[in-house]
């Protein structure tokens, strides 16, 4: 046999056997939720902010299969600490970080994975964010031309579950509007306002439960009718 031939031939079988070891390691994937706000037509992924309950789960696959773990011990750790372990914990309830803008570690390990001393483990990193809020006009741009407008208060990454659990304070050209049925909705009547006028439009969003988490926006519109 040509030997050029021979080494080719040695290097696929190896190749070969290389990518079904491969295919048989068992791997970790790590889904999380976190359990707080964003409005319902929301299509990202839901973000915690400092202290948001957050639930975790797992699953190993190995040789493209799900795998039974109910005789499994399991380690969770989050920032390093051990925070469970038990035979088939495959879920987990957890809390973001403190600290806006930082991210958590969360790893899963199983140290002698079916009998066979092999150690299975998975890092994932959560994030924190600061809640965040939205001045929502019914218009493209920031020009617009009826004298009635609507305004609206998107909310996101709050603690809360509702957005009516929020406060909402509103501010036009340096004044607080009054009589707010709804404070997450503002109505403006600019009737004898002058054209090409700016509508300077901030709002502050606060959690009452928790006086330190909050956001502001801010929207400079231009009336003109």
């Amino acid at each position: 046999m040509n030997k050029k031939f021979a080494v080719v031939i040695l290097l696929a079988v190896l190749f070969s056997i290389s990518r079904a070891r491969a295919a048989t390691e068992p791997e970790i994937f790590i889904t999380w939720r976190a359990f707080s706000y964003a409005p319902s037509d929301f299509r990202g992924k839901i973000l915690p902010s400092p202290r948001t309950p957050i639930a975790a789960s797992f699953t190993v696959l190995e040789n493209g299969k799900a795998a039974n773990l109910s005789q499994e011990t399991v380690y969770w750790y989050l920032d390093n600490a051990l925070v469970y372990s038990g035979r088939g914990l495959q879920t987990a309830s957890l809390s973001g970080s403190e600290a806006e803008g930082s991210f958590s570690r969360l790893r899963v390990q199983i140290n002698d994975y079916r009998g066979r001393g092999e150690l299975v483990v998975k890092t994932i990193l959560i994030p924190t964010v600061s809640p965040e809020a939205v001045i929502a006009a019914p218009f493209s741009g920031d020009r617009f031309s009826s004298v009635n407008v609507r305004l609206d208060a998107i909310p996101y990454f709050f603690n809360v579950t509702l957005r009516d659990h929020l406060s909402f304070i509103w501010n036009v050209n340096g004044q607080t509007p009054t009589s707010i049925e709804d404070p997450a909705t503002l109505y403006m009547n600019l009737a004898g306002v002058a054209p090409n006028s700016n509508i300077a439009v901030s709002l502050r969003a606060q959690n009452p439960a928790r006086g330190a988490e909050n956001a502001s926006a801010a929207r400079t519109f231009i009336f003109s009718p």
